[in-house]
C-alpha cells in the first residue's frame, strides 16, 4: 500500500501539508516521479492551487471516458463538467487552501471496466460552508448535513438559485450512467449508488475538508 501511495503521487502531493508516519525520506518519496504521466490509465494525485489548472486535467479525463469507457462525446463532457464544478468548490468556498484530483482505471478479470475519480480539499468542510447561509437549518449529524448539501439549490449563498447545483448534478450523472458517488466531510459519509438511485449514510472518523470519490462504469455497447 505504501508503495502504491508513492507511485500514485500521493506523498509528493501532500508534501508540506500532512505527514506520514513512519516518515519517508525524500528519495523514497519521489522515486517514481519519472513515471508521472506515463500511464494513460492513471492520473496521479495532483495538487491544484487554482481553477486555471483544471482544464488540462479534465481533458485527460474526457479522453479516458471516450477511449476506455466508450462514452459518447456529449456524455463525457457532462461527466467532466460536474467534476469541474465540484473541484472548483475548493476555491469558491475556501481561502488559502488547495485541492487534489486523481483518477485510476480498473479492469477486473471478470470484466466491468470502470474509472474512479477522486476530488478532495482540506478546507472548511460542508458544515462550516453551509453555516454561512442563515436560512438553512443544519442537522446535527455531519452525515445528514452531507445529504442536505446534495439537494438542488442548497449552498452557502442566500437567495441565489444559480448556486448549489454541483453535488445534485453529480448524483444525476451517476444515476444516468449507473455510477456511484461517495462524499465525506467532518465525521460523516454518504454512499450513493446511481443504479439504485439510493444513498446510505455513515458516521466515520473525522476528516478535514470535503472528499469525493466518483466511480463511472463502462458504457454498455
Amino acid at each position: 500500500m505504501r508503495t502504491y501511495l508513492v507511485r500514485s503521487g500521493f506523498l509528493a502531493a501532500i508534501e508540506g501539508i500532512a505527514t506520514i508516519e513512519p516518515e519517508y525520506d525524500d528519495a523514497s518519496q519521489h522515486r517514481f516521479d519519472h513515471l508521472h504521466g506515463s500511464n494513460p490509465l492513471l492520473l496521479e494525485v495532483t495538487k491544484i492551487t487554482n481553477g486555471a489548472e483544471l482544464p488540462t486535467l479534465l481533458d485527460r479525463i474526457v479522453g479516458l471516458l471516450r477511449t476506455r469507457l466508450r462514452y459518447r462525446k456529449n456524455d463525457a463532457y457532462d461527466v467532466v463538467t460536474v467534476i469541474s464544478e465540484v473541484a472548483q468548490n475548493t476555491f469558491d468556498h475556501n481561502e488559502n487552501t488547495c485541492g487534489f484530483l486523481a483518477l485510476q482505471t480498473y479492469d477486473p478479470p471478470r470484466g466491468g471496466r470502470f474509472i474512479e475519480v477522486g476530488v478532495a480539499d482540506f478546507g472548511a468542510g460542508l458544515r462550516s460552508t453551509l453555516q454561512r447561509n442563515p436560512t438553512l437549518r443544519l442537522p446535527q449529524a455531519d452525515k445528514d448535513t452531507i445529504a442536505l448539501a446534495m439537494r438542488l439549490g442548497v449552498s452557502q449563498h442566500q437567495d441565489d438559485p444559480t448556486r448549489g447545483t454541483g453535488l445534485h448534478h453529480l448524483l444525476r450523472i451517476a444515476a444516468q450512467h449507473g455510477g456511484s458517488v461517495q462524499i465525506r466531510s467532518g465525521n460523516g459519509k454518504v454512499n450513493y449508488r446511481g443504479d439504485k438511485q439510493q444513498a446510505w449514510r455513515f458516521t466515520v472518523p473525522p476528516m478535514p475538508g470535503v472528499h469525493i470519490a466518483i466511480s463511472m462504469k463502462r458504457r454498455a455497447p
